[in-house]
């Protein structure tokens, strides 16, 4: 099998030229295709009258140059997506999935080493205008439709811009565009460019977020002890008091291939998860989306001890910046790939006077053979598990179950497929055979994540439970009050 390196966060505008006299679509070189993985891409076509060939049979090739379908060709074949007409008429902007590592010939962001998210173009069809990840931001940029360097439209320092819109009809180029931040749940905005400047169209939400007691939340960069600048950002409990001290929440992203963002959100709320008196840090470590290409890949062959080296380090960090930070009180939580570390910290690291992990694995090897994903998790690992390569063995929490110490809250939806119901099992099992103080929560009715309301209630209602036995002062202290008040379970 050919192995390569999975492209993480490749989404790219392209563009394909049109052989008007023969009606052929044609690549100025040819496509080279890796067996496995798929890459995201944006493509531009020219000269869309002559779409219609693609609907057309190919007469030309006869019954005994046929072959069946085979399931190999049926997932190399190219998924297109929803298409977007110039307003002019002469081009329209889709995207494609295509089973493909090797970089293509003309494409139009070859330059941007960012995600694109969303995209319009403008009424004079002559440039196209983008929202990308940036540094917990989702900013807005601009680029010629021929292609050419994208350059920042506007510097969104604050929330993030998503599901950019242009009107197809517009006499001038009139932007229009959800913007949210993790204060500010998504209202509609009309951007401009040129002012640098937001104008909110809606605000269904103002008058409720007026009374909550929240602040913006704080960024801060460090250089890691490897070299790599990580970027963070810390969310502050409400009667927030700078002379005070406050336990320390790390919260650990899920994906990898994501990022924590300046957004509004309903699962693993920054503010909900403050509330009973706690500083909540926000750390994008190696494998984060939002800054580049190289650093979203450079988790690849070091899956869980590096991303949660530089987790550490930013709590370090942070108590370093924040002597609001009580350094004597910290714990460390959560989902997905961020209860993959939750389960790394459990098996390397005691600062933390608790841990939660919700949908996290603690078993590489089995985990390889239930989940619904495999192919990145070869690649992340260095290849498959019966070849016993380092990471298996070295970064496998379950193999360092020994050193399995700290209290720990575990969580799993029944219908996830993701991280399946075994793997919380197995970490169960493993922490009653130890003795570990433990709690388990078993959903039947969720998957991978916690949908739905009632049960999101409670679970904010277990966490708050969980952290406030071992992180707050004696109950006659006020966090310890703030703690009791805030259980959305009383």
């Amino acid at each position: 099998m050919m192995r390569s390196k999975c492209p993480a966060t490749d989404r790219s505008l392209r563009c394909l030229q049109m052989n008007s006299a023969s009606s052929a679509i044609y690549f100025k070189r040819g496509l080279k295709l890796s067996r496995w993985g798929l890459s995201s891409f944006l493509i531009i076509v020219t000269a869309i009258g002559v779409l219609s060939y693609c609907l057309r049979p190919a007469s030309a090739q006869t019954a005994a140059t046929k072959v069946p379908l085979t399931h190999e060709t049926m997932w190399m074949l190219k998924r297109v997506g929803t298409p977007a007409p110039s307003h002019d008429g002469k081009w329209v902007v889709f995207p494609l999935i295509e089973p493909a590592y090797e970089e293509k010939d003309q494409v139009l962001t070859t330059r941007f080493d960012r995600s694109i998210n969303s995209f319009a173009s403008t009424p004079d069809s002559r440039s196209i205008f983008l929202t990308a990840e940036e540094a917990g931001n989702e900013k807005l940029f601009t680029l010629p439709a021929d292609g050419g360097d994208v350059r920042l439209a506007m510097d969104i320092t604050r929330g993030v811009l998503t599901n950019l819109k242009i009107p197809a009809k517009a006499t001038s180029t009139v932007l229009i565009a959800n913007w949210e931040s993790a204060i500010n749940p998504p209202e509609v905005f009309r951007l401009d460019p040129t002012a640098n400047s937001q104008q909110a169209l809606t605000s269904f939400n103002a008058e409720q977020v007026a009374k909550i007691d929240w602040q913006p939340l704080r960024h801060f960069w460090f250089t890691s002890k490897a070299g790599k600048r990580v970027h963070n950002m810390i969310a502050l409990p409400p009667e927030f008091d700078e002379r005070k001290k406050y336990p320390l929440l790390v919260l650990m992203h899920g994906g990898p291939h994501s990022m924590w963002r300046d957004n509004w959100g309903l699962r693993w709320n920054y503010f909900i998860l403050a509330r009973p008196g706690y500083v909540v840090l926000l750390t994008n470590y190696s494998g984060s989306t939002g800054f580049g290409e190289e650093f979203a890949q450079s988790i690849q062959g070091d899956p869980l001890k590096g991303p949660a080296t530089e987790i550490n380090e930013a709590a370090d960090e942070a108590i370093r910046l924040y002597s609001f930070i009580d350094a004597a009180r910290q714990a460390a939580a959560g989902a997905s790939y961020g209860g993959h570390l939750a389960n790394w910290m459990q098996a390397t690291e005691t600062r933390y006077k608790t841990l939660i992990s919700h949908a996290g694995l603690i078993n590489l090897e089995s985990q390889w053979g239930t989940s619904d994903i495999i192919f990145s998790r070869e690649v992340n690992n260095g290849g498959p598990v019966w070849e016993q390569g380092p990471i298996w063995r070295e970064q496998n929490p379950i193999r360092l179950a020994a050193n399995f110490r700290t209290p720990i809250l575990l969580s799993i939806g029944e219908n996830d497929f993701r991280v399946p119901l075994n793997q919380t099992l197995e970490n169960w099992s493993v922490l009653q055979r130890l003795r570990v103080p433990s709690r388990l929560l078993v959903w039947p009715d969720e998957n991978h994540w916690i949908l739905k309301g009632d049960n999101s209630r409670y679970w904010y209602g277990e966490v708050y439970a969980w952290l406030k036995k071992y992180l707050d002062e004696p109950a006659t202290t006020t966090s310890g009050t703030a703690a009791q008040a805030a259980d959305p379970r009383r």
